[in-house]
This record gives structure tokens, C-alpha cells and sequence, in this order.
């Protein structure tokens, strides 16, 4: 009843959800378990994706070791729930679509993609040694690259286009895309709404142990989970190695004074993005999220979403 009393409330201020709001009404628990519950599965997805490809496990072993027919198995056990194919909307390319069930809060995919941090603040201090940082200028003037950049909540933002590419490569060739096909999911048409949400994923607060213990569990292979442990120590290392690596050998920003071009530290943390459903997604629809793109410079084909419709969304989990 509180929750959604304070949902209407914010709503009737003009209020845009927040993300563990989100999360916290989609998965039905509190905003703190509801944000672990996600990690859980953003985890499980990213120890499916290290099984599935084998460019990935000499990531921390320094090996190039062949996948195995037993985590081949045990990465069968955790695929993605969605695959890529011509997208419903004339022009539009290609989609992302539903392959089976997805319950409502359910995982959809990954949002893979170079990480580019926020750019740090500007400090403080007497004005003629204030130091002014100037923001490096777009990630690419391709419109094809720009199509799959996407901000997250938090500040910073992912370009997912070399990603969306390989997994159309990949889709097209009768395989697996894998977890990280969430940039190719597109825009809904006028009066359709989006059946997923975009959430924001700190890898660095993801643990990898509860998550990979599940999943091996479900094969009855706790020795190979106790291997992956061993040779995969943190989600964000993964992360920065395979579906969110950071961006390097590019300016990340200009610092004024020394006019200097600075790149992103190799030891930040990476983050990413989690698309959650919306509601109960059935096989074989087509994923739409919401683009949310400034209506000024849109094109024609975009059509906004009103928030209106988000609110809706909660208050029918609220109901």
C-alpha cells in the first residue's frame, strides 16, 4: 500500500521513476533486494557468456583454452532468452526478439559496449588555478556508431557499436548472439509501449560467487564452479574484458590548462546496463525500449514516449 501510494504521489508531481524504484516494483521486493536479485542475474549472464566463447577464458589465465563439451553444457543452461532477427518495424534492421518466456522483472540482456566514464568535476580553488576540464568531442561523427550510444542513469555512457555488429554477424550465421544483444533492441512504433527497462549495472558491486554457484549447481558441477572462481575473480573484470571494456587509446577529455589530452585510468571500474521485462514477455515478440532521445534533431520515425506510460507500468505491479 505504501509503495503504491508514494508511486502516485511522485507521479502526480511530474517525478520520472527512479531505477530501484523500478527494479524494486518489477522484482516485488525491497529496493536493496531487488537490486541484488538483478545482480544475481546480470552475473549468471556474464558466467554463461565466459563458458560460451572461448576468446574469454584466457582472459585471466593468460591461456587460450578450448571451451569444454561440459561448460559448453553448463552455458546451454544459461543462454539468453532472445535472439536477433529482421525487426517488425519497416527500415528498421534488425531486432531483438523473445525465444521463450520472459516473467516480468525477468533478465532480457546486456547492454555490450565501451564504457566511457563521466568526466570528472571540475575542481576547486583561486579562479587563475582552477583547473577546467573540457569534454573530449563525440565518440565517433558515424551515424551508424552514434545509433548505439546510450547513457546511463548514473552519468557516462556505452557505444555498443562494433558489439551490435558482431552479434548480427553472429545471429546471421544460425548461432548464438549471446547476452549482450541489448543495443539491438529498437525503438517501439507510435501508441506501442516498450516491454523492457533499462537499469544501470556497477560491476564492481557485483559478486560473482552466489550467482556462478546457482548456475553450476543446475548441472551438478560444483568442481568446475570452484575452477571458475579461481580463474574469473571478479564480474568486473570480466566485464572490462568482454561486454563493457573501457575506453582507451582515445582522448577522454581535454584538461584546460595544460590543453593535454587525458585517457580513462585502466583501473577505473566499468559499468554497464541491465534491460529488465517490463511485463511478461511471450515468444517470439519483438523487444522495444525506449529510446528516450531529446525531441529536438529526432527523426521522423521517432516516437516519443509519454512518462505517463512508465507510471502505468508500476502501478499495474503495484495493483
Amino acid at each position: 500500500m505504501h509503495s503504491r501510494l508514494a508511486s502516485r504521489l511522485a507521479r502526480a508531481l511530474g517525478f520520472t521513476p527512479s531505477q530501484d524504484h523500478v527494479v524494486s516494483v518489477l522484482l516485488g521486493m525491497p529496493p536493496k533486494e531487488a537490486r541484488q536479485a538483478l545482480y544475481r542475474a546480470a552475473a549468471a549472464a556474464l558466467a554463461a557468456e565466459t563458458l560460451r566463447d572461448p576468446t574469454i577464458a584466457k582472459t585471466n589465465t593468460g591461456r587460450n583454452n578450448a571451451v569444454s563439451a561440459e561448460k559448453k553444457s553448463i552455458a546451454e543452461r544459461g543462454a539468453p532468452p532472445t535472439t536477433v532477427r529482421t525487426s517488425q518495424i519497416p527500415g528498421a534492421g534488425a531486432g531483438l526478439f523473445s525465444t521463450r518466456h520472459i516473467p516480468r522483472g525477468g533478465l532480457v540482456g546486456l547492454y555490450a559496449g565501451v564504457y566511457t566514464p563521466p568526466v570528472p568535476p571540475v575542481t576547486g580553488g583561486a579562479a587563475e588555478e582552477m583547473t577546467v576540464l573540457i569534454p573530449a568531442p563525440a565518440p565517433s561523427l558515424d551515424d551508424l556508431k552514434l545509433e548505439y550510444l546510450c547513457h546511463l542513469a548514473g552519468g557516462g555512457y556505452l557505444d555498443g557499436a562494433s558489439f551490435a555488429i558482431k552479434a548480427r554477424a553472429v545471429a546471421a550465421t544460425g548461432a548464438c548472439p549471446g547476452w549482450g544483444t541489448a543495443a539491438l533492441a529498437n525503438h517501439p512504433p507510435k501508441n506501442v509501449p516498450p516491454n523492457v527497462v533499462a537499469v544501470d549495472v556497477a560491476w564492481a558491486e557485483v559478486g560473482l560467487e552466489v550467482a556462478t554457484t546457482q548456475l553450476f549447481a543446475e548441472a551438478r558441477r560444483p568442481e568446475t564452479a570452484k575452477r571458475f572462481a579461481t580463474e574469473h575473480p571478479s564480474a568486473n573484470r570480466i566485464a572490462k574484458h568482454t561486454t563493457n571494456p573501457l575506453k582507451k587509446h582515445v582522448p577522454w577529455y581535454i584538461d584546460g590548462p595544460t590543453n593535454e589530452p587525458v585517457e580513462v585510468p585502466e583501473n577505473l571500474n566499468t559499468r554497464g546496463i541491465a534491460f529488465l521485462a517490463a511485463r511478461d514477455v511471450l515468444p517470439g515478440e519483438e523487444i522495444y525500449f525506449n529510446y528516450q532521445l531529446s525531441k529536438r534533431g529526432a527523426p521522423a520515425w521517432y516516437a516519443p514516449v509519454p512518462v505517463e506510460v512508465m507510471w502505468e507500468i508500476l502501478e499495474k505491479g503495484n495493483a
